[in-house]
């Protein structure tokens, strides 16, 4: 049976993110080596930190420029950054070299299409605790949290040890993104920016999902956390991977307007109102308590949990920046 699932795409954009959380604690060790290279130049290290985080915490958006260092050794190039008391010579002649790198920058730092301001229509929030098992038996565990308020979508992400490595709170008003960090001390600091591209990848992401996914609702029901949940089996028929989720209709919910929300962190009305998002509007109506995909040789579950629906019952925790130094960033 093919039918299209708000829960699906629930869960893949969540695989998703934490897939986006490892590769940002990865290169958060690239910049703080970095860092201690570049200790004895004269540069303003609280900016210099701050744009590497951000840089971090999108999932790295610019690969690195690599270079041959002799018998076919290559190293990692710094990516250009702005505010340089010294060397900006060569980081213009660097971004030159890369064709393009300046308008990449700008684009980052608030450049790219005007931002058309919209209200989510629901309000919600949500813990999502995801356990990655190698075949090895190595076990790596995360966790999301998750909020939606009328104008604001944030996700806070927790390392292995549930330290608050990243938070990203996209304000739905202006547009703009603010990227949380937290170092190794546990000191918190962050940037409020426009990120460009996130519109078109999800919204392309969507349509992907439309075509490539298919859906079986099993009739096999089991009780999770106290709702009444139903499985429902997912096909990526691109490559094969199954993804076997636990969907209940007891929140009181509707897909639609949760879909809706969602795809408001990637685009406007105008979006929500065509492709994708009408394919998703007649969605099965559900939400997931716990999925299970295997890829390759690891396995990814997830359980959802605290699910609060309701302007009043959103944990806002997630959403505040009280007492974290922001740095505004743009042109």
């Amino acid at each position: 049976m093919k039918f299209r699932s708000f829960s699906t795409l629930l869960i893949l954009f969540f695989c998703a993110s934490m897939m986006a959380q490892t590769t940002a604690e990865r290169a958060g060790e690239r910049a703080k080596n970095r860092a201690e290279n570049r200790a004895n130049q004269r540069v303003d290290q609280k900016v210099d930190r701050a744009v590497d985080d951000a840089f971090n915490a999108v999932g790295n958006l610019f690969k690195k420029k690599k270079k041959k260092t002799g018998a076919g050794a290559e190293s990692a190039e710094p990516a250009p950054t702005s505010n340089r008391t010294e060397g900006s010579t060569n980081s213009s002649s660097r971004r030159n070299e890369d064709g393009g790198g300046a308008e990449a920058l700008g684009g980052l730092f608030g450049g790219g299409e005007a931002w058309e301001p919209y209200t989510n229509p629901v309000s919600f929030s949500m813990r999502m605790e995801i356990l990655e098992t190698r075949k090895n038996g190595k076990e790596q565990k995360h966790s999301i949290d998750m909020a939606i308020t009328s104008n604001r979508l944030g996700m806070r992400m927790e390392d292995d040890s549930n330290r608050e490595a990243n938070r990203m709170i996209l304000n739905t008003e202006d547009g703009k993104t603010t990227i949380i960090t937290t170092d190794k001390n546990g000191e918190m600091s962050g940037m409020r920016m426009r990120v460009p591209g996130i519109r078109k990848a999800v919204a392309d992401a969507a349509e992907d999902i439309h075509e490539r996914f298919t859906f079986e609702q099993t009739g096999e029901r089991m009780t999770i956390d106290g709702y009444n949940c139903e499985k429902v089996i997912t096909t990526d028929t691109k490559d094969g991977t199954i993804t076997e989720a636990w969907v209940t209709q007891d929140l009181n919910v509707d897909s639609q307007e949760l879909f809706s929300s969602m795809m408001g962190l990637f685009g406007s009305s105008r979006q929500r109102n065509n492709g994708a998002a009408n394919s998703f509007s007649g969605a099965y109506p559900g939400f997931p308590i716990k999925a299970s995909t295997t890829k390759g040789n690891t396995t990814y579950e997830t359980h959802y949990k605290n699910i609060r629906v309701g302007d009043s019952q959103v944990d806002r925790t997630i959403l505040s920046t009280e007492g974290i130094p922001i740095q505004e960033i743009g042109f």
